[in-house]
């Protein structure tokens, strides 16, 4: 499966109050895997958790994929890790939805995300709030 749901070691990681769940996106995301992804949430999701997408081996995305990702930033339960990888970028950009979910700088001033910065072995870091 092109994704992968652990939690943050120490869950150290804290976002609006909740504690963080990180969400490993790679390869290729297509319709086919939009409910299984919604699924596997869930639980996190009731627990209260946010989502920290980390997608640095993401090639591409699709709209279904996408649309996950806008609920749950509509809901305030998205962070997207620094680094997230041109396929991100690039799937965000072909649909129109960079200023949206894009973690990069140039879509902060715009852009009511917060980016994560978690080393991946660590598990904790800073995070700046943007909105």
């Amino acid at each position: 499966m092109p994704f992968a749901l652990d939690p943050i070691p120490d869950q150290g990681v804290n976002f609006s109050g909740h504690a963080t769940v990180t969400l490993h996106l790679s390869g290729r995301l297509g319709v086919q895997h939009a409910r299984p992804l919604w699924d596997a949430l869930q639980p996190s999701l009731q627990r209260g958790a946010a989502i920290c997408v980390e997608a640095r081996e993401l090639e591409e995305m699709d709209s279904s994929m996408i649309q996950i990702l806008c609920r749950l930033h509509r809901n305030r339960r998205l962070m997207v890790k620094e680094g997230a990888g041109e396929g991100f970028r690039a799937s965000l950009e072909r649909r129109g939805m960079e200023q949206c979910l894009a973690p990069d700088a140039a879509a902060a001033a715009s852009a009511p995300i917060a980016t994560a910065k978690v080393p991946a072995a660590a598990g904790a870091g800073k995070r700046k709030s943007r909105g």
